[in-house]
């Protein structure tokens, strides 16, 4: 097996992904070529359709103007989801290829297909093999992920070839004790950790606090999430129906919030029933972010169950943990340039 696919001659009409370069993780090393048998899935991450408008009208602020309307699935699927005529481009290149199409999904931009590795290498034109690191060995690959010339500014990533291990568990398995475990209250955690009394947030913020919580309004079961501020006074500020600003992509299960070190700036991670993970950031204007399919950053291990965010004292760096469905926890660190960690 040739280390690499640098060197890959490449069919007619193929080019390179952008930003698809992959290394192998540190320390490791290549102990041999996949077996060509072995099955996996694959997510194609798709653009945004280039006919969906703009999240806020031009000189309209996320906070006020008119009131907005809560969007539907559908809705939001039409509106800010891929060209459908895109997605079937892509599911017809995985069909030629020798790939099922297991699911496509407009809303999410995504086409997941299976397939053996031989399947898989041969349509991205990539090498998969197996990798040893400490105690880790994974399936991965060096290089660039290829694709037909046509299809390269409509796909974003595709994801599932490495499944190397992203996140790292920070939980240690307590020893058998036959002490007794007593739970804390809040005011002794801030006694242990030296909390300053009187203090909410940290230095250098306005004297405020964010939240975001969910509701089951419109259609029963459908959680709705909202955004309000605590301010200095004591007053709070009149609930924000997020759903009406941005294109929430399903029913919120679970959410976390934490002030990321730049004034009035918040960041908020979010999961919805799908178990998929999401990132949005409201700024200092009031504006919000597109939310960011984290899944389409990280390969997240698993459906997200629940979630903890928290600033680390460095500018527009954020902290967070989550947990999966298996009870396993996971960490990540948003860096002020917007990327993350493994």
């Amino acid at each position: 097996m040739q280390k690499g696919n640098s060197r890959v001659e490449l069919p007619d009409g193929y080019k390179r992904l952008g930003k698809s370069k992959r290394s192998p993780a540190k320390g490791a090393r290549l102990v041999g070529p996949a077996d060509p048998k072995e099955k996996l899935t694959i997510s194609i991450r798709v653009r945004r359709s280039p006919n969906a408008p703009e999240l806020f009208e031009p000189g309209e602020s996320s906070s006020g103007g008119r009131e907005r309307r809560p969007l539907t699935h559908e809705e939001f699927a039409e509106r800010y989801g891929a060209e459908q005529t895109e997605l079937e481009r892509v599911e017809a290149f995985a069909r030629s290829a020798g790939l099922t199409v297991v699911e496509t999904s407009k809303a999410r931009r995504t086409v997941i297909v299976a397939g053996t590795v031989e399947q898989v290498s041969n349509a991205f034109i990539v090498e998969l093999g197996y990798y040893e690191s400490g105690d880790e060995r994974y399936r991965g690959r060096e290089g660039f992920i290829h694709l037909p010339a046509d299809l390269i500014d409509i796909v974003e990533g595709v994801f599932g070839l490495d499944n190397r291990r992203m996140a790292r568990p920070l939980f240690v398995q307590a020893p058998a004790s036959s002490l007794a475990i007593l739970p804390l209250t809040p005011p002794q955690v801030a006694t242990v950790y030296d909390f300053p009394a009187g203090m909410a947030g940290s230095s250098g913020r306005p004297p405020r606090a964010q939240f975001m919580f969910t509701t089951k309004v419109m259609r029963p079961g459908q959680p709705h999430l909202w955004h309000t501020m605590r301010l200095a006074s004591g007053n709070w500020t009149e609930p924000t129906d997020v759903n009406g600003v941005l294109p929430i992509p399903g029913p919120v299960t679970a959410v976390a919030t934490a002030g990321d070190g730049i004034a009035g700036e918040t960041q908020f991670l979010f999961t919805t029933q799908d178990g998929r993970l999401w990132h949005t950031i409201r700024r200092p204007d009031g504006n919000w972010t597109e939310p960011t399919d984290v899944n389409g950053v990280l390969p997240i291990p698993g459906p997200v169950t629940a979630v903890a965010t928290a600033g680390d004292g460095i500018a527009g760096e954020t902290q967070f943990l989550f947990t999966t469905q298996d009870g396993r926890l996971w960490h990540t660190i948003r860096r002020p340039d917007g990327n993350w960690t493994e």
